[in-house]
């Protein structure tokens, strides 16, 4: 096909070149950050050995008037986006298409009319949604004039129980990365009915042409080779780089570490949100209006679970219908309940209302011995005694903490913690939704000597438990915990009963309790009794301050330390 440029000589000039090449757009369509590729991939990249953008644009203009067909049906956002902003004398690329069946049946089949971002909420038992995940939803009339939707997700797949050789694959080696194109019932499938997570629908504002770049765009990443990073270059940070298209500003928010929920964040601070809407799983919706019942409704329901019979469900508050119609659907309907509620999510418990995912922190701890100055540096997760108002349930999540102390009195500089991966949840366990709690540590972590200092022991264990409501605010657990220590010369093996409480109190405070009694984590150490007890306040949503209680105890010994810790969250 003959291909004619208008003013060849100015399309190669070097200023105008160099203007194209660091477009945001097209930096975004070659998934350029910071000069380096976040996908080096030859089928992708026509510049993969010596890559810089402008070398990429250059080759791919070469494409482009040496077979206009070949670039379109490879790369046909690039086409597209340089016939625009170049005003390059193409022929209706349209035209182009039969010669690309592939990409026909795609445009035909995947239509673009209306683009959402989705965000699955966090699942703890998947080590690759404990943050929840995050994917592009794309609606319209395809060729059928049949209305249609599909979700267009990166995600990767775990094929080894081995902590090691997990956390080597996915922070340093990569793990395989996969886009997938498919109806966007079988997330509904996937993510509401089986693995019971909401799944929140943000509509993205868009103009057509920027929308069909994405969905060009979408088609230049089949076949490429993805590697699949949880740090730095998760199902979230793609999605950013996605969204980019419609809009270059959201990469601003391309952070040490990009999260599902930073990507939510994101849209919605550059006003790409038309419109909110949350599919709620049973269960959560279950758990949500037993925890906003107040105790009269709480009362008012027990005598109808009792003698349904005689019952008369209209005595009962609208919520309380509510919360029957979901715990015993069958019997409610069977006795004429009321059904079609009504239930507004859009502002309840919103992901974009949680702190940032990453933290530093500072904190003094006085005992009787010593002073120490501590500092510790948390590259994802929240904290249990953080602000967790916006999750469902009660948690901890520890992905990549240092943290270090200073004593004043000795000078002594010691690194504390290394924290891999640690997770506590506290579902609450309840009459209708039975749960069990748990919690998994695998780092390097302080425990108690038989003197009762602080020194450090590389740990892997694992509790199992419950936890049950004991009032709106207040949440108990009670964990048996087992594993394995170890300081090289010596291994261990401990267990452990842990006991504790969540309170959430007034002025944006909380307070959380833990007693531990177990044997000792040293080798040949004491059985210890330790109680930390932790009030935090928190002044705004990413910053909160921390006052610390700590004692312990065994046969011979007893130690307690008050401290005071800041963290702020980015």
């Amino acid at each position: 096909m003959a291909l004619i440029f208008l003013c060849s000589h100015i399309v190669l000039a070097t200023p105008l070149h160099d203007r194209v090449s660091s477009l945001p757009v097209w930096q975004s369509l070659i998934h350029s950050s910071s000069g380096e590729p976040q996908l080096g991939d030859p089928t992708f990249l026509l510049s993969v050995s010596n890559f810089s953008a402008s070398h990429e644009l250059k080759m791919t203009l070469k494409l482009i008037e040496s077979d206009v067909d070949s670039a379109y049906c490879r790369f046909p956002a690039r086409t597209v986006f340089l016939k625009h902003v170049l005003q390059l004398d193409i022929p209706k690329l349209d035209a182009s298409l039969p010669a690309c069946p592939e990409l026909e049946k795609y445009i035909q089949h995947v239509p673009f009319e209306q683009l959402e971002l989705v965000f699955a909420s966090e699942i703890f038992s998947s080590a690759t949604s404990m943050m929840g995940h995050i994917f592009l939803k794309a609606d319209g009339k395809n060729f059928r004039n049949t209305k249609v939707s599909h979700s267009l997700a990166y995600f990767t797949e775990i094929t080894t129980l081995n902590p090691a050789k997990l956390i080597s694959e996915s922070l340093i080696t990569g793990m395989s990365g996969f886009f997938t194109v498919r109806p966007f019932s079988k997330d509904i499938e996937q993510y509401l009915e089986k693995e019971k997570r909401n799944l929140w629908q943000f509509r993205l504002r868009g103009s057509d042409f920027h929308k069909r770049l994405l969905q060009l765009h979408l088609w230049e990443l089949k076949g490429a080779k993805l590697t699949y990073y949880f740090q730095s270059y998760n199902c979230a940070t793609l999605t950013l780089e996605l969204i980019s298209i419609l809009e270059p500003k959201v990469m601003e928010e391309q952070k040490l570490f990009v999260s599902p929920v930073d990507v939510v964040k994101a849209v919605i601070k550059h006003d790409l949100v038309e419109q909110t809407e949350v599919m709620a799983s049973p269960k959560w919706l279950l758990n949500s209006i037993e925890g906003a019942l107040s105790k009269d409704e709480l009362d008012s329901i027990k005598p109808w679970l009792n003698d349904q019979e005689t019952s008369d469900l209209n005595s009962l508050t609208s919520l309380s219908q509510q919360y029957l119609s979901l715990a015993i659907p069958d019997s409610y309907t069977e006795n004429g309940g009321m059904r079609n509620f009504n239930i507004d999510l859009s502002d309840y418990k919103h992901p974009a209302n949680t702190p940032q995912d990453s933290a530093i922190g500072f904190s003094v701890f006085k005992s009787k011995s010593d002073r120490v100055l501590g500092f510790n540096f948390l590259s994802s997760g929240h904290y249990l005694y953080g602000d967790n108002r916006q999750y469902l349930y009660e948690s901890e999540l520890v992905l990549g903490k240092v943290s270090g102390s200073l004593s004043i009195d000795s000078n002594d500089i010691d690194i504390q913690e290394a924290t891999i991966y640690s997770v506590k949840n506290l579902t609450p366990t309840s009459q209708f939704n039975p749960s069990w709690s748990s919690e998994f540590y695998f780092g390097l972590r302080p425990s108690y000597t038989d003197e009762l200092k602080f020194k450090s022991l590389a740990e892997l264990s694992f509790g199992l438990g419950k936890s049950k409501k004991l009032h709106r605010d207040i949440l108990g657990y009670l964990h048996v915990v087992g594993g394995l220590t170890s300081n090289i010369k010596n291994q261990e093996w401990f267990t452990q009963i842990k006991s504790g409480v969540v309170l959430n109190l007034i002025n944006d405070s909380k307070l959380t309790s833990e007693l531990r009694w177990g044997t000792g984590k040293w080798s040949k150490s004491r059985s210890m009794f330790e109680i930390e007890t932790i009030l935090s306040w928190f002044p705004s949503t990413d910053k909160s301050v921390s006052a610390i209680s700590r004692f312990s105890k065994n046969s011979e010994k007893r130690y307690h330390s008050l401290g005071i810790e800041y963290n702020h969250y980015f």
